[in-house]
């Protein structure tokens, strides 16, 4: 399986986030994201990654009523790091989550799932559009693309059914060659 885990490594018990405090003024990307993860209630972070990079244009959160074209109701999201959490309880129980750093409002998208042994393809279960708040995603998955053993960018996607209403992100995040 290819060494995906190429971030900074912060060992951590996962607690349900409730509260966020944004600071106002210049903080350290790692502190931030620490700050911004969703973590399911009765996992166990084994491994969190924070990988730096950044979001591509085709980056997005497309919104509106099932039968609607939804290419047409598309919000752009930015990122600029992506948290990739692996949970005790099962090590295939994957979370990524895509965050600005620079914003003041802690918009994130997390995709949550299983990993297929491969360490390349997570079946997506759930989405995090909102801080601890897990929606069930009718179908979804993420991929991992490697250089060697070294992660260089990953595309998540999912499509969310509320009711009439049908909510799909899409990230597209490059890593960021340094790392």
């Amino acid at each position: 399986m290819p060494n995906w885990r190429g971030g900074r490594s912060i060992g951590q018990r996962a607690v349900t986030v409730r509260l966020f405090r944004l600071a106002r003024s210049s903080v350290l990307a790692a502190d931030l994201f620490v700050a911004l993860m969703i973590f399911v209630t009765v996992a166990e972070a084994a491994d969190t990654q924070i990988i730096k990079g950044r979001c591509t244009a085709q980056s997005h959160v497309a919104e509106g009523r099932i039968q609607d074209d939804l290419t047409k109701r598309q919000s752009r999201f930015f990122c600029d790091a992506a948290v990739i959490t692996v949970f005790d309880n099962n090590p295939n129980h994957v979370m990524v989550q895509f965050a600005d750093s620079k914003s003041h409002h802690g918009r994130q998208i997390g995709f949550a799932g299983i990993m297929e042994s491969d360490g390349q393809i997570l079946n997506v279960a759930n989405v995090y559009l909102e801080p601890a708040t897990p929606t069930p995603a009718i179908s979804g998955f993420c991929k991992f693309f490697f250089e060697g053993k070294h992660m260089h960018s990953i595309a998540c996607g999912a499509r969310i059914e509320e009711g009439d209403r049908a909510t799909v992100p899409v990230v597209t995040f490059e890593a960021a060659q340094e790392q």
